[in-house]
């Protein structure tokens, strides 16, 4: 018996919510007609308090879509990169400090994220972006790649045929973009 008062207890909690929610969003009470439908010039709806008048700006976030993708260099030990359309980043390379005596392919991956924050186009389809390291898999192999600490400043530098350069990166190091 007092299992099924519970259950009827906890079935009709929602609707008390419900309700008392309503009441409390409630500014003015509602005056009704009759058939329930409320009268002209009352108002069931919530107010908020007075807002500004000063003028407002909002900047949106940059969008990265125009470089989005993914990168690869034109050997196995030269890595990858991944770009999202929100800037959040990943460079991928065989980490040799955590195994020198490994073969290419058998070294384990060591990566480098970051988030890029601003995106400049430079003209005819090119670009370069910036933002800051976030995260690393082994920061000695990341500082041997010049990466730098969590924090450190991170550009890319993105040609119009889509070969991408990372300032982390020696010069001659190109990634070219993937899949068209």
């Amino acid at each position: 018996m007092a299992d099924r008062r519970w259950r009827s207890l906890v079935s009709l909690s929602p609707i008390v919510v419900l309700v008392v929610a309503s009441a409390a969003c409630s500014s003015t009470k509602a005056t009704n007609t009759p058939s329930g439908q409320p009268k002209r010039g009352t108002s069931t709806s919530a107010t908020s308090a007075p807002t500004s008048l000063a003028p407002t700006t909002t900047t949106a976030a940059p969008t990265f879509s125009a470089i989005a993708g993914s990168y690869v260099a034109g050997t196995a030990d030269g890595g990858s990169l991944f770009v999202r359309a929100d800037g959040a980043s990943r460079f991928s390379a065989p980490d040799s400090i955590a195994c020198p005596s490994c073969s290419t392919a058998s070294t384990p991956i060591g990566t480098v994220d970051f988030g890029l924050t601003t995106l400049q186009p430079t003209g005819g389809g090119a670009y370069t972006a910036s933002g800051t390291i976030t995260a690393e898999s082994d920061p000695a192999w990341a500082n041997q790649l010049g990466a730098g600490p969590v924090g450190h400043a991170v550009t890319l530098t993105v040609s119009a045929s889509g070969s991408i350069t990372v300032s982390f990166l020696p010069a001659n190091d190109t990634l070219n973009k993937s899949g068209g």
